[in-house]
């Protein structure tokens, strides 16, 4: 009987040791786990704000191109294919201010491609220099928001 009493408080003693350093390695594992985790979703935020980024710079290069495209369009008295091109432009310049985290400023720009659509669809000589201009503002906005 005390043999059977001495291997039960054996067993227990062990257990308890057991469950005690196996515990504080769970513990150091679960303050692992909620570190890199944290460390992830920062990652994480921060590739989607990259993300974000990019593709609002795709979209204004592809609006610097249709901008100067119009431009050749204007200056070979194509109106209504600069009027066109610059439409397109104005889209993607909408398109890549709506773009979650973007704080570039295009209010500028858009005036201004609004301005030169409005000439093109008014066959004005001058749209040819507003078109250019244009495409030059947001070229200037690529390299201040440091990707030319």
């Amino acid at each position: 009987m005390v043999r059977a009493i001495s291997v039960i408080v054996a067993v227990l003693l062990l257990l308890s040791v057991g469950w005690f350093v196996g515990h504080r390695k769970v513990a150091a594992l679960q303050r692992g786990y909620e570190r890199d985790r944290v460390v992830w979703h920062e990652r994480e935020v921060d590739l989607i704000a990259r993300a974000n980024l990019a593709e609002a710079r795709g979209m204004l290069r592809l609006a610097e191109a249709e901008l100067l495209l119009a431009a050749d369009d204007a200056s070979e008295k194509n109106y209504g294919l600069a009027g066109s091109r610059a439409r397109r432009a104005q889209d993607l310049i909408v398109k890549a201010a709506a773009v979650p985290g973007v704080t570039l400023p295009l209010g500028d720009v858009q005036n201004e491609v609004q301005s030169a659509q409005e000439k093109a669809e008014a066959a004005d000589p001058r749209t040819t220099d507003l078109l250019r201009l244009a495409a030059g503002e947001v070229r200037r906005l690529l390299e201040q928001s440091g990707q030319a």
